[in-house]
């Protein structure tokens, strides 16, 4: 198995190196179609997500792949792409929802999406509702970007504590 990173291809397993990737698998991912060795004992299927070639799965046998081999290889081939965009859409979201609230409650919605329905559940909870002195004014006579560098300082500082709590 072999995946593209920083546009290249790179054998899986080892370390990041650049390992023994075959002619066909370099071919394969060029073509994004099956490429099979002139002596049928080598068949490289690309990975392919979203149209853009995202790795090569490389079957090397002692005797030439049939038909069903093929297949077998395609099928797991395109397996492993949906795999490949999970686990993308997966990272995407866990940056996402870490940069918006707790990692405890990012954790637990990645785990269980269905948390995140309309509805609710009666708890006992502490709320804390801030006023930041002056703000209005310093806001009017500021610049977007001094107000935001402003919140992002305070944010900075009084987050931490909040999460620290639970």
């Amino acid at each position: 198995l072999s995946v593209v990173r920083g546009g290249r291809l790179l054998r899986a397993g080892d370390g990041g190196a650049v390992g023994d990737v075959g002619a066909e698998a370099t071919v394969a991912l060029d073509r994004l179609e099956p490429v099979t060795s002139a002596d049928e004992r080598t068949l490289a299927v690309p990975l392919v997500v979203k149209g853009h070639g995202a790795g090569v799965l490389e079957l090397r046998a002692r005797r030439a792949l049939g038909d069903r081999d093929r297949g077998l290889a395609e099928t797991l081939a395109a397996q492993l792409s949906m795999t490949l965009e999970n686990a993308r859409l997966y990272h995407q979201l866990d940056t996402l929802f870490r940069s918006y609230m707790s990692p405890d409650v990012a954790t637990t919605l990645l785990a269980d999406p269905e948390q995140a329905g309309l509805g609710g559940d009666i708890v006992v909870l502490s709320a804390l509702m801030a006023d930041v002195a002056g703000f209005t004014s310093f806001s009017e006579r500021s610049s977007p970007a001094d107000v935001v560098a402003m919140l992002n300082a305070f944010y900075g500082a009084v987050v931490p504590e909040i999460l620290e709590a639970g």
